[in-house]
This record gives C-alpha cells, structure tokens and sequence, in this order.
C-alpha cells in the first residue's frame, strides 16, 4: 500500500469518528432536530472515550503503515508500546515487505517472528502436552499420601 492510499485512508477514518460520535444525537434525516437543543442533547462521555480510543488505534496501525521503513521499528514503539511481534509482521504484510526482510526487522525491534505452519502446529502439540502434564502433576498433588513403615517410624517409638 503506498503513502498516497494510506493518506486517502487516514482521511476516510477521521471522517468515520466525526460521525461516530454525532450518531447519537442525530435523528432519521441525518441531522439534529431542531427541537433538540445541543445542551440538551449530549453525548455520553464514555461513548465519545470508546470512539476515540477505538479508531485511534485504527488511525495508528495506517500511519505505521504509510511509515518510511527506515523509521517503522521506531515509529512502531512510540504508537504501539504494547504491540506484539504478530501486530508487527501484520503491519509489514500490508507494506508489502518480504518475509526474508521481516527477520531483520524484529531483529531490531526485540521481538521474535511469530513461527507459522508446521512448527507453529508443533509448538501448540508441546504447549498442550505441558498444560496436560501440569494437571496432572497438580491432581497428584491432591492425592492423599500416607507415609507408612519405614525407619522414621520405628526411631520414634524406640526414643
């Protein structure tokens, strides 16, 4: 996708919130009414909080996109702290970039590529097989156990 489309795009999205956040107080004609005062007629703070938040994520992940590759690994840790490396090889999916020149990317950034096919299908068989086993080993923690015979016994009633 190039700069021009995600301009086009980021533009199309601050139009979308401005109307999001009059929908409620907009009637069947698409405008106020004009018995409706715009004091009287007030948006829920948390409605226009959800809003903002929402596409301000989206308007987020398109300027990532229309980012300068040079600049993405930096510009990606200022807009999107909490982003995982899947957000990341997402954003890079859309530029266009390769997924020989994604390695060096996450490279940089800290993370791991997220792996794919069958050792992405391995590493969930593994990580089942450790939930299981970790069950198990926690329902035989339950287990009553009883310590019967042995020497501990005998040392004890002998003193």
């Amino acid at each position: 996708m190039n700069q021009v489309a995600t301009q086009q795009l980021l533009l199309d999205v601050y139009a979308l919130k401005t109307l999001f956040l009059q929908l409620p107080v907009l009637n069947n004609d698409g405008f106020q009414s004009s018995s409706t005062s715009t004091s009287s007629a007030t948006i829920p703070s948390r409605y226009t909080k959800f809003v903002s938040n929402e596409m301000a994520t989206v308007e987020n992940v398109l300027k990532l996109i229309g980012t300068p590759n040079e600049m993405l690994v930096e510009s990606f840790k200022i807009m999107w702290p909490e982003g995982s490396a899947e957000d990341f090889q997402n954003i890079m999916a859309v530029k266009g970039l390769k997924k020989s020149e994604l390695a060096a990317y996450l490279d940089t950034l800290g993370m791991q590529r997220k792996p794919t096919g069958k050792i992405a299908e391995m590493e969930g068989k593994m990580s089942d097989m450790t939930e299981n086993w970790k069950k198990n080993m926690q329902n035989f923690a339950k287990v009553p156990f009883t310590f019967t015979g042995g020497m501990n016994t005998n040392a004890h009633q002998q003193g």
